[in-house]
């Protein structure tokens, strides 16, 4: 965790003393940069589950399963090109504009418009079938991930 001072942003996220946490693969503001891009509301709501305290932390796995399902039709059209390695990748290991990206990437896949993406990203895609994340069913889930294979995997 890095903290670092910003008292013109974000007040619900202030550490005592007017710092700012930040957590791991998120990035945050350097002195001088421009403000950072405003997350779409849907986004911002899962993100928000990220800092839920419910007497008790919750795993990254259990934290993933609840974004994924509020998720689940997510669409984004958001210009991303950069490349993003995570092993074992959640939403929110991702910054704001992988995780735009992820889902712009997710938007063309499902509608048939198969692309080249980070590794991270097919994993994250693989994670929420195996959830059941976007299918009716679990057979739906399975023909998703062998024509997946089938076409992404070469």
């Amino acid at each position: 965790m890095v903290l670092y001072n910003d008292t013109a942003t974000d007040p619900h996220r202030r550490e005592p003393g007017g710092f700012r946490r930040c957590l791991p693969g998120r990035s945050h503001p350097s002195p001088g940069s421009a403000p950072a891009e405003k997350l779409p509301s849907l986004l911002r709501a899962a993100r928000s589950l990220e800092n839920q305290n419910f007497g008790f932390l919750q795993s990254r796995e259990i934290v993933f399963i609840k974004q994924a399902k509020l998720l689940a039709n997510y669409e984004d059209d958001y210009a991303y090109s950069g490349n993003v390695v995570r092993y074992y990748p959640t939403y929110q290991s991702l910054t704001d504009q992988e995780l735009r990206g992820y889902f712009s990437w997710r938007t063309k896949l499902r509608r048939g418009e198969v692309q080249q993406a980070p590794a991270t990203f097919a994993f994250l895609y693989i994670y929420e079938l195996l959830n059941q994340i976007g299918v009716e069913d679990p057979m739906e889930g399975y023909r998703k991930l062998k024509a997946f294979e089938a076409d992404y995997v070469q």
